[in-house]
């Protein structure tokens, strides 16, 4: 199975604005650059690569338009 903005955001379909706010706020701070969380676990690229894909998740679903087009 493909990964979606919803999945990545751990968020259903029918998700409020405010869920995805809030999903995307906790995401972002579990994947911080300083987390202790993940030092270790996972390269600096990768990081930034989840990051980057977490913005573009959240930016897609809070415009009401490219939400319909997604």
């Amino acid at each position: 199975m493909s990964e979606t903005h919803y999945r990545l955001l751990g968020i259903d379909p029918g998700a409020t604005d405010e869920d995805i706010r809030r999903a995307y706020r906790g995401m972002r701070q579990l994947f911080d650059p300083d987390s202790a969380i993940l030092y270790g676990l996972y390269r600096p690229t990768d990081v930034q690569s989840a990051l980057s894909a977490l913005r573009r998740a959240y930016e897609t679903l809070v415009d009401p338009v490219a939400r319909r087009r997604y």
